[in-house]
């Protein structure tokens, strides 16, 4: 049976993956906060083992799990917001990068065949924003560096271990289980309250893919994905935002009976339009995983939606 280490273990994508590697037969060992306890449904699989380790004990890995021959690590964890003052947000994102580093090293005393450290959309943002000319004023610069930054050392270190290391860019996840205040499920649960959510005025390309078909990608990229490539994680079929946002609201509508209009342009977001990064190749992950989406936009929000309600009839 096929091992791997999922860190970030009780967040939104790694509640998703686990179960992914579960449907493949694979023994996890998900590694949550050392205060943290695992979901209940893990602690009912007795193929999922819950490790409790803070991000900078990782390098401990090898004593801890005890295990000399692990097929995959999935690094998924990662810390700070946006709310933190200046100083400690750079240093946290410092921390980042060398937690991961140090994760890297945990795994070549594993014996890691494969090194899956999920990368953002952030990086590419950021390669074309260092060559803009303008300085930069906004804190997030903090996050977008620290994921380019082990990005690039990540791959150089797993290179020196003979690790297979892969970054694959991740663009705009939505889905169930998402309890954070990202784009989707912002829209749709203040148009539940009965509240008008205020928006950007959707201008920009954006591509919005179901979780359960990003952990999928995850998934065969660990297993079919070749050494060295970098995969983006989209079908490269772009559209402006506000055609997403458009459809969101008739959805929701047609199931409350209400004619809420989004704030088309209420929130003001600077943002890159996507025609400009060059260096997106929606073909690769495809031509050698066989990757293809699953869930139209269209049920995923359904779907979205039905989890939204139950748990607000939950509170």
């Amino acid at each position: 049976m096929n091992k791997a280490i999922v860190t970030g273990a009780n967040g939104f994508l790694a509640t998703w993956l686990i179960r992914e590697l579960r449907k493949n037969d694979l023994l996890v060992y998900a590694i949550i906060r050392e205060q943290a306890v695992a979901d209940k449904w893990m602690l009912e699989d007795e193929k999922i083992i819950p490790i409790n380790c803070d991000m900078e004990n990782y390098y401990y890995l090898p004593k801890i799990i005890n295990e000399t021959s692990i097929d995959y690590v999935f690094h998924l964890s990662w810390m700070g917001n946006s709310t933190m003052g200046t100083s400690l947000l750079y240093e946290t994102q410092l921390n980042n990068v060398l937690y991961g580093i140090k994760l890297i090293e945990a795994a070549h005393f594993m014996n890691v065949k494969r090194f899956i450290c999920t990368g953002s959309i952030h990086e590419i943002e950021l390669i074309t924003e260092l060559f803009n000319n303008y300085p930069f004023d906004q804190t997030n610069h903090y996050y977008k560096s620290a994921k380019l930054s082990l990005h690039a050392m990540g791959k150089t270190l797993a290179a020196q271990y003979n690790i297979e290391y892969f970054n694959p860019i991740l663009f705009n996840t939505y889905g169930e289980y998402d309890t954070s205040n990202r784009l989707v499920s912002y829209v749709i649960s203040t148009m539940l309250d009965g509240k008008i959510p205020s928006v950007s005025s959707g201008k920009q390309l954006y591509e919005l893919l179901h979780v359960s078909d990003v952990v999928h990608a995850l998934y065969l990229i660990a297993v079919y994905g070749k050494n060295g490539c970098e995969y983006s994680i989209t079908t490269g079929k772009f559209r402006p935002l506000k055609e997403y946002l458009v459809i969101i609201e008739k959805i929701v509508n047609q199931y409350t009976n209400q004619k809420i209009c989004l704030d088309f342009g209420g929130h003001q977001a600077s943002a890159i339009s996507l025609d400009k990064y060059k260096i997106i190749d929606s073909s690769l992950l495809t031509y050698h995983t066989g990757f293809k989406p699953k869930v139209s936009f269209e049920n995923g929000i359904k779907r979205t939606m039905q989890w939204l309600i139950e748990q607000k009839q939950r509170k």
